[in-house]
């Protein structure tokens, strides 16, 4: 399977479920896109806002960042606000509300494809659906979820397939709490493997501190605080502190010390 996913244009089936075939060059389909005034517009600031470098200029998906036709508003806004994993974070000094939900409704107005390219890498596609798959979840949106479980399991063997089909059975019942573990679970250490647990939970407390979701910071959190020992307990401690009497930025400039920390000890 690595074999295939290492040629000039990486293709996967079956995203989303329909829709006309993309050109796997980098000559996507841009579906809708020139058919209404405020899609035209959420192209354009798509492409001033540089997210065209990394995901192609019709978000076709390239060799470093994923595809997008599919991804519903609510998950484009959370994830360019709070981003997971390596995507850059924009304020709204450098793209407004406005601008913002613009893009994010021309990428929900992109049909999904049959084909589509994704990044050559087999590790870093596995550990890009399972980061989109939690942010889907945070947003609340179980379909996007499920779209990216489906990917996981389509690329994945041995334990970590069964483990991703009872995310994905999880899903389907509506419990995400239990699914969102699983998948937490099989990306530190399995689809990334220099990544530990107690710092995937600083990320998530972190990316929902600024995205203004308190109770997700929390719950983040007190999953680190499980998981942390000596001053990283005390510091894990004070960011719950913070959090509880809505001190984001202190929450905030905790969290990213505990993350250096725990990435130079890894």
């Amino acid at each position: 399977m690595q074999g295939a996913l290492l040629v000039a244009a990486v293709v996967l089936a079956g995203c989303g479920g329909g829709g006309e075939e993309a050109a796997t060059t980098g000559e996507a389909t841009q579906t809708g896109a020139t058919t209404e005034t405020g899609q035209e517009t959420g192209h354009d600031l798509f492409l001033q806002a540089g997210c065209g470098s990394c995901h192609g200029d019709n978000a076709q998906g390239t060799q470093i960042a994923l595809a997008l036709p599919g991804h519903s508003e609510e998950v484009v806004m959370r994830q360019v606000r709070a981003p997971l994993d390596k995507m850059p974070s924009y304020s709204q000094e450098q793209l407004s509300d406005e601008g913002l939900h613009e893009i994010a409704e021309y990428i929900a107005s992109l049909a999904p494809t049959e084909m589509h390219m994704e990044p050559v890498k087999l590790s870093d596609v596995v550990s890009l659906h399972h980061w989109m798959a939690l942010s889907a979840i945070e947003a609340g949106n179980l379909d996007d979820a499920l779209h990216h479980v489906d990917h996981i399991i389509q690329l994945v063997k041995g334990k970590h397939l069964a483990v991703m089909k009872e995310a994905r059975e999880h899903l389907e019942a509506g419990d995400t709490h239990e699914a969102e573990h699983l998948i937490e679970d099989m990306l530190a250490g399995n689809a990334k493997p220099d990544l530990t647990l107690s710092a995937l939970h600083l990320k998530l407390a972190l990316a929902a501190v600024e995205a203004d979701d308190v109770e997700d910071a929390v719950h983040h959190t007190r999953h680190f605080l499980k998981l942390a020992r000596g001053h990283d307990k005390s510091d894990g401690r004070e960011v719950l502190a913070a959090l509880e009497r809505g001190d984001l930025h202190e929450a905030e400039d905790e969290l990213e010390h505990l993350l250096e920390e725990e990435e130079a000890e890894g």
